[in-house]
């Protein structure tokens, strides 16, 4: 409400406590009054955007409108929010937590997780690594090793790149951190998410496990390659999808 008004945070709470009195509610009923930091700001959609999961558009007359809430800060919300405003994401970050006094959904990071927050003002490449419509996965769920590869694959940039550079820096923010581990400096071809998924279309689920020579040849087929060029492509991300090729000597028996 304050956006739509274009008030400050500290007249709107005057005004709802005068209008609580007026109306024999307890004041209890209002929101906490707010911060100093906060008693002066006058919110913008750039906070709304980044905070409130908001009603319809205040310009198209709906018959039935939903109140706002507040909404998880998550990674794309925050650097959407910091490339709204022209700023870093940790200084995005610093300027979103005082709104936790009164109701944000806006985590509490240790020192060091701020600390990992990037200084830069997040680019659209930073935008894509941590939106959710380039995820395999359904939203909610954990990064997965084939959303990863997808992502660095649609960047043109290498899998391991994406996920230092791009992802990591916001993990603090995820709901429970990706299982992600032994990330291959490589950039992904279209070949590569065919052959790391069951199905051949770059979907989950993910290939893992076992491989056996018939699933080599069965990708070679699917991808038009030689059966050594998959098995040399799959050996790369090995790790990070848990795969045992037959006829590979395991990690921890070699000398």
């Amino acid at each position: 409400m304050r956006q739509r008004l274009r008030q400050k945070l500290s007249v709107l709470w005057d005004v709802a406590q005068r209008e609580a009195v007026n109306l024999g509610l307890s004041t209890a009923l209002v929101a906490p009054q707010p911060p100093l930091e906060l008693r002066e700001s006058v919110p913008t959609w750039d906070e709304i955007a980044a905070l409130v999961e908001a009603g319809p558009d205040e310009d198209v007359d709906y018959e039935w409108f939903e109140s706002p809430r507040w909404a998880p800060l998550t990674a794309q919300r925050l650097v959407g929010y910091a490339r709204a405003r022209t700023i870093g994401a940790r200084a995005a970050y610093r300027a979103l937590a005082p709104f936790r006094t009164i109701g944000a959904l806006v985590p509490e990071l240790t020192a060091e997780a701020e600390a990992a927050l990037p200084d830069e003002v997040p680019s659209a490449h930073d935008a894509v690594a941590v939106d959710p419509v380039y995820r395999a996965s359904e939203p909610g769920t954990p990064l997965s090793p084939l959303d990863l590869v997808s992502i660095a694959g649609r960047l043109g940039e290498s899998v391991r790149h994406t996920w230092q550079q791009r992802v990591t820096p916001y993990l603090a923010l995820e709901r429970t951190p990706p299982p992600i581990t032994d990330v291959p400096d490589v950039v992904p071809g279209w070949q590569d998410l065919a052959i790391l998924s069951e199905g051949h279309d770059g979907k989950l689920p993910a290939l893992t496990g076992h491989v056996g020579q018939d699933r080599v040849e069965r990708c070679a087929r699917a991808v038009e390659e030689t059966p050594e060029w998959v098995r040399g492509r799959l050996e790369i991300y090995a790790g990070m999808f848990a795969l045992r090729l037959e006829g590979t000597v395991d990690r921890g028996d070699r000398p």
